[in-house]
């Protein structure tokens, strides 16, 4: 791996790789996989975490320079963001096929479930969060600061602050546009503010296919919205823009109010939206102007 790494990095790529880290293989005893589903570890064990650290310290040392590390929230709880409904049973993710829940004995139509199956970690002294973070925080110090960690199926505000990057909705496609529109489109907006603040949002690639591809038209957009749309200062731009509106629809007629003489609250609040509306205009302007990428550790990168 160490060779193939320092082959990718020398055509000037950066060498990465995927990992699945809760996933179990056949030579894992017992005592380390979840009691009601014998396929992933138990992620609340010590060992887990230990295994983990040491994982993405052996990709780093290999010399990867990314690691996308992937169902960080189905392999602990057996469901997906879209499974959050009424019941159980199957359900349809994100790649348009369906999957069968995996119910234990008394799931089905009790309502929302984080976790569908019943499933009971091993060490009930910590909460779900506490053994999610910490496992977290196991692979950025395993990685250590050198290598770009891309999140996926993660819980979001749980990796501000360890990863640099964290897909931020469903997988897209190249052959259905309206999954692309759904999971990819919403997740760069929904998500935008985000955006630079937690981590750099990633709403996934740009799918391209050899037969029933989306027509390019969508496609070339999506592109653009993905990798040149400088996503936090429009929010700042529609957060900056409130001002002045609300201060409108606050003395809806303002030669009135003028007449009967304003206020002092009045007063700031105009002073407040004069000053709102320029700072818009300016985030506007900057915005149209700019295109990085805003995660320090990416931008100083020495890769095209």
């Amino acid at each position: 791996m160490a060779k193939l790494f320092a082959d990718v990095e020398a055509m000037g790529a950066k060498p990465g790789l995927w990992y699945r880290p809760f996933k179990a293989w056949d030579e894992i005893p017992d005592d380390e996989r979840l009691i009601a589903d014998r396929d992933y570890f138990d992620p609340s064990l010590p060992r887990l975490r230990e295994r983990v650290k040491a994982d993405t310290a052996r990709f780093a040392a290999w010399g990867a320079k990314l690691i996308k590390i992937d169902y960080l929230c189905f392999d602990l709880t057996g469901t997906w963001p879209t499974d959050l409904s009424e019941g159980s049973g199957d359900r349809e993710i994100g790649n348009g096929e369906a999957t069968a829940a995996k119910a234990s004995e008394g799931t089905q139509g009790t309502g929302c479930k984080l976790i569908a199956d019943g499933r009971v970690w091993r060490d009930r002294s910590r909460t779900s969060v506490e053994v999610m973070k910490d496992l977290y925080t196991a692979m950025r110090e395993g990685a250590g600061d050198d290598v770009v960690i891309i999140g996926c199926n993660a819980i979001n505000h749980l990796a501000a602050g360890l990863f640099e990057v964290l897909r931020t909705g469903n997988d897209t496609s190249g052959r259905r546009w309206e999954q692309t529109r759904k999971y990819g489109v919403n997740a760069l907006g929904m998500r935008a503010i985000q955006n630079g603040t937690f981590f750099q949002a990633d709403p996934d690639c740009v799918g391209l296919a050899s037969a029933g591809a989306i027509d390019w038209r969508n496609n070339a957009a999506w592109t653009a919205a993905a990798s040149r749309w400088a996503i936090r200062p429009y929010c700042l731009f529609l957060l900056l823009f409130s001002f002045p509106v609300l201060f409108l629809w606050y003395n809806t007629d303002m030669r009135k109010t003028a007449r009967r003489g304003q206020t002092l609250v009045e007063y700031v609040l105009a002073f407040c939206a004069l000053l709102a509306a320029v700072g818009a205009l300016g985030f506007l302007l900057r915005a149209t102007k700019s295109s990085v990428v805003r995660t320090e550790k990416l931008v100083g990168s020495d890769y095209p």
